[in-house]
């Protein structure tokens, strides 16, 4: 809200990052020149260390442990503190926050973050805001209807 945007119109971004980072996979793992990546949030080891120190700092009301992150509601919750702290960095540019959220400000503008991007764009608009069933629900709604 402090940026002009109303919070319900930039919350579908949310799962649409959670999408984009692990297809909502709560024991997500995956591992890398940087670390690893736990959970729906698929949080590094730098944001880990991050969320720890803000949680010291009393800027977040929860202190996640690792085995946290493969709890889905703290780690949604992770995901909503990440993404707020990038959209804070990036004066409420949404579209630099989405980017940062997986490359980080410095990299944010490169081309995986242009690649990044845009899959969170094109699942939030197919996924999340969509009014209409994509072919696979309404197949499915149309098969079990009958029954």
């Amino acid at each position: 809200a402090e940026f002009g945007s109303e919070p319900e119109a930039i919350a579908p971004t949310i799962p649409a990052i959670v999408m984009a980072e692990s297809w909502f996979e709560h024991g997500a793992v995956n591992s890398n020149q940087y670390g690893r990546d736990l959970g729906l949030a698929q949080c590094s080891d730098f944001c880990r260390d991050e969320i720890v120190a803000m949680a010291l700092r009393g800027e977040i009301s929860f202190f996640p442990i690792e085995p946290d992150y493969f709890n889905p509601w703290i780690a949604t919750r992770i995901a909503t503190v990440w993404f707020e702290r990038e959209l804070l960095r990036s004066g409420g540019d949404i579209e630099l926050a989405i980017r940062a959220y997986h490359r980080g400000q410095d990299a944010a503008m490169d081309e995986r973050g242009d690649a990044y991007l845009q899959r969170v764009l094109r699942l939030r608009e197919r996924y999340i805001r969509t009014q209409r069933a994509s072919p696979t629900w309404a197949f499915l709604a149309n098969t079990i209807a009958p029954l």
